[in-house]
């Protein structure tokens, strides 16, 4: 290539060769010209190029460049890889990607306050400036830029935030990472408010106050937040549209790794699990959702297995992604599990289904090895494959719960099967522990087991370490240590020392429904689990993290049920109740907040502030019918409210003024003795049970022509509402609100001298009544993609405004007259409660995490 730029050129050459060496260096489909090109070769040959030079390069060397096109425009790249290979040669490739990386960054336009107007920049530069950044060494500039994060390209920052060296780089790359899935479709600003939230979440309050001083007038902003279900184990998050991921396995093709996974609308889908992009295309062919996955080695070629609901078992070619020879057919019940081994020197394939049998297959010719084994007297739901004394076995769990060990040469049971739980096995898997080979299975009954497959004896049993439903496990080695990593009904992830029988670190938290599998590969050299599950996502987590980033608040242990909103010295504050058992206070003004203060009615279900001569009161109801009183100011019990009226858990809550007196009333779920419970706050004892006959799941007070009512959600129907008359203790209406299925939550309201009542249901919609006429309040608030959760009123502005949260992770904002949307707010998990508070603050609970939200004028 020198002798043929010489040749061609002559004493031109070099200038030829400055000029194209920044092609050589180019990403995606080449280097744009316009405002670029010359720059850039300038700071990488540090002699002085112009435009003009690139026009004679066109016309003299035109056939060394290729046009092509990226973001509709033009880009150049060099004709052959050879040439570029020549071109780089004796370069320090660090110090050109550094240069040019400089000269990118000072090639983004300065706003008028002096800092870098990134909305500005050239595609080429929001694409792959932090490429070229992460080769030249100099990441952590564009971190530790707040404005470059909101709108660089996702793509192209994500595979390479592992090279963030400083804290303050290494802690923006873990902010990055919390939501990345939700950051390849967002728009910018869409992206601002994210990550300005898991700033609070990390409590960086620097980066969050830096991302958002540039967010766009009378928007929310985040002001603070609980961080309970970060971490910094999380490295990347693949995200479809397929819905929920029943099954993943990993591998490597044509050298790099890859994800395979399964989803319930039956298509199996490969990932790039640095770049979180698809590999391929989808492999299509079951009739039924794959919920049993594992990839082998075939024919020097890499595989996977697949089984279904259709009751067949398919072998893939990863490579082509075309499938291998003709289903394999024999169940006559669902494919549940799948696992892969040898067998006299020739790979098989071992199945388990609803028939309660386990199969070989020789995954060549796509028959039976021998007949099925059977024995488990239910469905079999997990197979693994080890090797005993020289000969393979597989190992399986079942419903019946049991396991039982095969010899897969002959067929038979080895052994007596284990009773390895009080209910069915969900995952086995196979490893070596202190030089024993061992089982480790996890059960339904939040077991897990550690058997010697030798003996079969139990070598450790443990309900103790975990809390929750165990759904799904592997075994892998972190940081040389023997570990399982287990997946949780929760969405939580646990690793547990083998050896130690300890639980290691935190729960890895990210996903908001159950993990449903896992996987574990090597990743750049570190161990990771990859773990799929219902919320429709696949996480990749770093098993070697050592180290955790930022200083999170840590709030409840479990996802937040309830949350109602007093004021202490006319200053907000909200108080939760969460499945954990505990009853939280916390500033949405500053992010402080109280001790976990344990409540004997366990699981918190309803939660409701009023004031108690002057002072501000909170009362919570749960699992049990009485009630507890605190003292919000204080943060502590002010009283225990008991009944022998209500014959279940408490479900719904509201406070109100009757006959000049402080009440609050409660809801019971009970279908036979639902009903309303009113109690004198200033007594602390029952004073009227009202029944409208069957359950109560939401509740509200108002006032209608000056006269206290209740409306009652659940004993009506699944679509109406009860108006129950607290004066006269009557049924004053039945209400029907329009929506189309259940509704979930109820709050009322005054505009305008009127009073309404709002809801929120499965449908998806929001629906205003007027309480009076019990006409429509006009038309509904239609923008929610699923369940509504929790709706609440406020004034901001002198404009009458409704919060809506919803299962589809966000919380609108609605101008109440014209029902317009006037904000979406982009959550981590699924909105469980949210409410208003003066102010102009918006409080909003999601998993266990609580997160406060002002508005920006």
């Amino acid at each position: 290539m020198a002798r043929d730029l010489s040749v061609r050129l002559g004493t031109d050459a070099r200038r030829a060769a400055d000029l194209l060496r920044p092609l050589a260096y180019a990403q995606g489909q080449g280097l744009p010209w316009e405002d670029l090109w010359a720059p850039l070769a300038s700071s990488v040959s540090g002699r002085h190029y112009t435009d003009a030079d690139i026009a004679w390069l066109r016309e003299v060397a035109g056939s060394y460049v290729v046009e092509a096109v990226e973001d509709n425009r033009s880009a150049y790249r060099l004709y052959h890889q050879a040439l570029a290979e020549h071109l780089r040669n004796e370069m320090c490739g660090e110090a050109v990607h550094k240069a040019i990386t400089r000269t990118l960054v000072e090639h983004v336009p300065y706003a008028a306050n002096g800092t870098r107007e990134w909305t500005r920049a050239h595609p080429y530069i929001l694409r792959h400036i932090a490429t070229h950044a992460a080769h030249g060494g100099v990441l952590d500039e564009l971190l530790e830029d707040p404005e470059c994060l909101v709108h660089i390209d996702p793509d192209g920052l994500s595979p390479h935030l592992d090279r963030a060296c400083g804290d303050s780089a290494q802690l923006a790359a873990a902010v990055y990472r919390s939501s990345f899935g939700a950051h390849r479709t967002a728009t910018a600003e869409r992206r601002r408010q994210i990550l300005a939230l898991d700033a609070a979440r990390y409590n960086d309050q620097a980066l969050l106050s830096a991302i958002a001083e540039n967010a766009e007038p009378r928007s929310w902003t985040p002001l603070h937040a609980t961080g309970g279900s970060v971490t910094s184990a999380l490295r990347n998050t693949l995200t479809s549209t397929s819905g929920p991921v029943t099954a993943v396995a990993c591998t490597a093709v044509d050298g790099r790794p890859v994800v395979v996974a399964a989803y319930r609308d039956r298509s199996v889908r490969v990932w790039d699990p640095v770049t979180g992009l698809p590999h391929g295309r989808p492999l299509t062919g079951h009739s039924g959702v794959v919920e049993a996955m594992t990839c082998t080695v075939l024919d020097r070629r890499p595989v996977v297995v697949t089984g279904s609901w259709d009751r067949t078992v398919r072998v893939w070619d990863l490579t082509t992604g075309r499938q291998v020879g003709q289903p394999f057919v024999g169940h006559t019940g669902t494919v549940r599990a799948v696992a892969c081994t040898s067998l006299n020197g020739r790979p098989v394939v071992v199945s388990g289904g609803d028939d309660g049998t386990v199969h070989v297959w020789d995954p060549a010719t796509g028959r039976a090895v021998g007949r099925p084994m059977s024995g488990h007297a239910g469905s079999v739901t997990a197979v693994a494959c080890a090797v005993l004394s020289g000969r393979t076995v597989a190992v399986s769990g079942s419903e019946d719960r049991t396991v039982r060990v095969w010899d897969l040469a002959t067929g038979q049971p080895r052994g007596e099967p284990f009773a390895a739980g009080t209910s069915r096995i969900e995952s086995v898997a196979c490893t070596q522990l202190m030089g024993r080979t061992v089982v480790v299975t996890c059960s339904w009954d939040e077991s897990l087991c550690v058997w010697d497959l030798e003996t079969g004896r139990a070598h450790r049993r443990h309900r103790d370490r975990f809390t929750g439903t165990a759904t799904s496990l592997t075994c892998t080695v972190a940081n040389g240590r023997q570990v399982a990593v287990v997946g949780f009904w929760d969405g939580t992830v646990r690793v547990w020392d083998l050896e130690s029988a300890e639980v290691r670190g935190q729960p890895l938290s990210g996903h908001t429904e159950a993990v449903n599998s896992i996987a574990y590969t090597i990743l750049e050299g570190r161990s990771v689990a990859v773990t799929g599950a219902d919320d429709g996502t696949i996480r990749v987590w770093d098993l070697a993290a050592d180290r955790s980033h930022g200083l999170p608040h840590i709030g409840h242990a479990a996802r937040i049920t309830a949350m109602a909103c007093a004021a202490v010295e006319e200053k907000p504050v909200a108080v939760t109740g969460s499945r954990d058992g505990t009853v939280r206070f916390w500033s949405p003004l500053t992010g402080r907040h109280g001790p976990l203060l344990p409540d004997p009615r366990s699981v918190m279900q309803a939660i409701a502030c009023t004031a108690l001569d002057g002072a501000p009161v909170a009362l919570s109801g749960g699992n049990w019918a009485d009630l507890q009183m605190w003292d919000v100011s204080a943060r502590r019990p002010y009283s225990h409210l008991s009944t022998q009226r209500h014959s279940d858990r408490c479900t719904a809550m509201a406070c109100t003024v009757l006959d000049g007196r402080p009440v609050a009333i409660s809801g019971s779920h009970s279908a036979w003795n639902g009903g309303l419970q009113i109690w004198d706050l200033q007594s602390g004892t029952p004073r009227d049970f009202l029944s409208p006959r069957g359950p109560v799941t939401a509740l509200a007070c108002a006032r209608v022509n000056d006269v206290p009512v209740a409306v009652i959600i659940g004993a009506a129907g699944v679509t109406s509402a009860y108006v129950w008359d607290l004066a006269n203790e009557s049924l004053r209406s039945c209400v029907e609100t329009g929506h189309s299925d259940t509704i979930t939550t109820v709050t009322c309201t005054v505009w305008d001298d009127a009073p309404l009542m709002v809801t929120g249901s499965w449908d998806g919609t929001v629906r205003v009544r007027d309480l009076t006429s019990g006409q429509p309040y006009g038309p509904p608030f239609v923008g929610h993609t699923d369940r509504v959760t929790s709706v609440a009123c406020g004034v901001v502005d002198g404009r009458a405004l409704l919060f809506s949260g919803s299962r589809d992770h966000t919380v609108r904002v609605w101008d109440l007259v014209s029902g317009s949307t006037t904000a979406v707010l982009k959550l981590p998990a699924v909105c469980s409660t949210v409410a208003f508070a003066d102010p102009e603050l918006l409080v909003c609970t999601f998993g266990s995490d609580i997160a406060s939200f002002g508005f920006r004028t």
